[in-house]
């Protein structure tokens, strides 16, 4: 009977190793895609002074040319996309793997007021864009009540 199971065990082994080997390579290739599997909001802090609004959005990852800010009215859009290519190749195993992957997330703050496209300006550094929109006081009119 130890005969019988070790050739059962014998046999089973080379099953065993495949999938092994398919599970390792499989974790491997999605690596590089488990943030983009993420998709929560963008963080942002918000912060009122006597002069301006000052928005900082946490975007660690990114780069400048990933980042849009587009100014809508009262509203502001800070946007980012990110694209990934993966590409695996075993030429012992003779397998060959890629995968692209396309992420996009946005965040829209609306504002009490106008925002000025002149005079509103943006830094990205360390992985914090900084937004900075001037209260423009001037555009605003208060309407007497008879």
């Amino acid at each position: 009977m130890d005969h019988n199971q070790n050739k059962s065990t014998q046999k089973s082994q080379p099953f065993t190793d495949l999938i092994s080997r398919m599970d390792e390579f499989f974790s491997d290739a999605f690596r590089d895609f488990k943030p983009l599997w993420n998709n929560k909001a963008i963080p942002i802090e918000t912060k009122e002074t006597q002069s301006a609004i000052i928005i900082r959005a946490m975007l660690p990852g990114y780069t400048r040319e990933q980042i849009e800010l587009e100014i809508m009215g009262r509203q502001i859009r800070i946007g980012v996309q990110n694209s990934v290519y993966a590409e695996k190749k075993d030429d012992e195993q003779k397998y060959f793997h890629t995968q692209e992957s396309y992420r996009k997330n946005e965040r829209i703050i609306t504002l009490p007021f106008p925002i000025s496209k002149k005079d509103t300006t943006a830094t990205y550094k360390n992985g914090v864009l900084t937004v900075n929109i001037p209260k423009n006081n001037a555009d605003r009119t208060f309407i007497s009540i008879s």
